[in-house]
């Protein structure tokens, strides 16, 4: 592979272009190299990043893999065909370095990462599922019951709950996380359930409407409703009032991204719009850090990629998917002081200086 020096003035305008996008500027150009449609499934209902380039997605028709470097879908049928039609609104996807979970309706499949081999069960209705990586286990609870099942040994326990919906595992602290049916949150070691550990008080409202997510260090807890979205932190009493959603605006998902404290919030607008906001959770004053609109209503679903450099959006008939625009301006600053410092080097080889560049500019489109 030879060194083609037009190269690197192309990736040097492009990293200029990025490294300048500030706040709402050239708003319209970053979304036109940054955001992508897909339509290859019929309406989406619940996404899943299982990695950064595959995504596991529940339609009203199929379940499915889709790689979306290539675009290749691995359609996995449903066991119950009848009850997969009335419950697939309720489907939940988890997934972790050896499995991929679904649940919906009245059905759980555990799937391979490879889709190769997988285990089906009838169930109860699941209205929360979540995994506990380090035990080759998951959780799913049910009204009135949780249920552990390891995936490893195929041994399942079940246990009587008084708690409406797992929230969130903490792995290494081998804790459980857990909505209240009066809202609130409670903490639960994973070894005993039958015991709370601590409870959140958050403030009230819509029980099975609240939204209610993590920082991923699980030191705050971000909370709310289609109107208002609180912040509270695990060791303290009261919750801190964040932000209120605008006139003829409504909150419709959110979700951090798995590094730092970026919020993303989903909202729609009367007008027919999704506005996508990006907070600084930890600031005291709350202003977006990054937002935009897209034409499209109905959202359903939000997924963040685990590297955090996208997220992808499940509408009635597509998904989007959108970069996250200061996390890719991180990766171009580190990847074009790599390209520098190989360039001063006479003795490093051009293929490594052309992969280098390669590299770089993968990150500029989809």
């Amino acid at each position: 592979m030879q060194f083609n020096s037009s190269r690197f003035f192309i990736i040097t305008y492009l990293f200029y272009f990025i490294c300048n996008i500030d706040g709402m500027q050239n708003d319209i150009k970053f979304k036109l190299d940054t955001i992508q449609e897909i339509t290859l499934f019929e309406n989406p209902y619940c996404i899943h990043h299982v990695t950064d380039d595959i995504v596991a997605l529940n339609s009203i028709h199929e379940f499915c893999m889709v790689n979306l470097k290539t675009k290749e879908k691995q359609y996995i049928p449903y066991e119950n065909e009848n009850i997969r039609t009335r419950e697939i609104g309720a489907a939940i996807i988890q997934s972790d370095n050896k499995k991929v979970i679904l649940a919906n309706g009245r059905e759980l499949m555990i799937y391979d990462r490879d889709v190769k081999n997988y285990q089906w069960f009838d169930c109860a209705k699941i209205n929360s599922l979540k995994i506990d990586s380090h035990q080759d286990s998951f959780f799913c609870s049910t009204n009135g019951s949780i249920t552990k099942y390891n995936y490893t040994t195929n041994q399942s326990s079940e246990i009587s709950s008084s708690f409406f919906r797992i929230l969130d595992i903490d792995s290494e602290k081998q804790m459980m996380y857990v909505q209240n049916y009066d809202g609130d949150v409670s903490l639960y070691s994973l070894h005993n359930l039958k015991e709370k550990y601590a409870t959140i008080m958050v403030p009230r409202g819509g029980i099975r409407e609240a939204m209610y997510q993590f920082s991923p260090d699980k030191s705050y807890l971000a909370c709310g409703n289609r109107c208002f979205i609180y912040k509270v932190k695990q060791d303290e009493e009261g919750a801190e009032y964040f932000i209120q959603s605008l006139d003829n605006e409504w909150f419709k998902h959110m979700a951090f991204l798995p590094k730092g404290n970026i919020l993303a919030t989903i909202s729609e607008s009367s007008e027919g719009k999704s506005i996508i906001r990006y907070w600084d959770f930890f600031q005291e004053l709350a202003k977006p850090i990054y937002m935009f609109d897209l034409d499209e209503k109905g959202s359903r679903d939000i997924s963040v990629a685990p590297s955090g450099l996208e997220i992808m959006i499940a509408f009635r008939d597509k998904c989007i998917r959108s970069l996250v625009p200061f996390e890719i301006k991180k990766h171009y600053a580190y990847l074009f002081f790599v390209l520098n410092e190989l360039k001063e080097q006479q003795k490093i080889s051009q293929d490594i200086l052309a992969y280098t560049m390669i590299t770089l500019l993968k990150y500029l489109h989809f």
